[in-house]
């Protein structure tokens, strides 16, 4: 499985609050945003890991090529300004190999999420060979502008809005697991230009591809400081 990780964005919300680092090197739990996803992701089979970030965290990127896994797994850094998530999404899968556009996971950087139900949210994915994309869902509405997902009885996706209805429950969470033909999709989205990843993900279904959502449990995506303390109680519940 190849695994990309967009954290391409300012943090604008973390620094209103007073944080003034990078926001992939906020720490949870003692460990950073970008350490943890590394390493979950090798602990589920990464073949390669793409990470984009832009040009004002070069901090980040030498961060990144002092873990000990980049000396064990191609790790590959794009640095790239972009004015939006699907900008940076679009960026990070044109730098992929073309080997590597097959079986992919995409990740924001935000999410902290169950890592036993992450494990199974990846094996989900590799067992159900039908589907183009097997999105991650929550529950848990945290989001300052969450997207709603809208699926049947047999949780195919039917639509994504940011108006919530009644009787529809799950969120957007920030991570995508999708084959070649749904990456396919990026390059007319691009020219057509949608520039949301929540306009992608609608451009998925207009395109006729087979998504369906699959619950990750509670996620807390760290956009103030106050989800750092909610995140940490996240993560010791999940790890007793």
């Amino acid at each position: 499985m190849v695994y990309g990780i967009i954290a391409a964005g300012e943090g604008s919300r973390l620094k209103a609050d007073g944080y003034r680092g990078c926001k992939p090197m906020v720490k949870i739990a003692g460990e950073t945003l970008i350490q943890r996803l590394v390493r979950i992701f090798v602990e589920n089979s990464a073949t390669a890991v793409y990470i984009i970030l832009n040009n004002t965290e070069k901090e980040v990127g030498a961060f990144i090529d002092g873990l000990p896994v980049a000396r064990q797994l191609p790790i590959h850094i794009i640095y790239k300004d972009t004015p939006s998530s699907f900008h940076s999404f679009y960026a990070l899968i044109s730098h992929m190999a073309p080997e590597h556009r097959t079986d992919v996971c995409i990740s924001t950087i935000d999410p902290i999420f169950s890592e036993d139900l992450f494990k199974g949210y990846v094996d989900a994915f590799r067992q159900n060979t039908a589907v183009d994309g097997l999105m991650a869902v929550t529950s848990f509405v945290e989001d300052d502008k969450p997207l709603h997902v809208y699926t049947d009885e047999n949780e195919r996706i039917t639509k994504f809005t940011g108006v919530p209805l009644t009787g529809q429950h799950w969120i957007s969470g920030g991570i995508y697991l999708l084959r070649k033909e749904a990456l396919a999709v990026a390059e007319p989205a691009m020219q057509g230009g949608v520039s949301k990843m929540r306009n992608y993900q609608q451009a998925l279904l207009d395109a006729g591809m087979y998504l369906k959502a699959h619950d990750l449990g509670k996620i807390i995506d760290i956009d103030h400081v106050s989800d750092i303390p909610l995140a940490e109680a996240l993560i010791q519940s999940t790890t007793i």
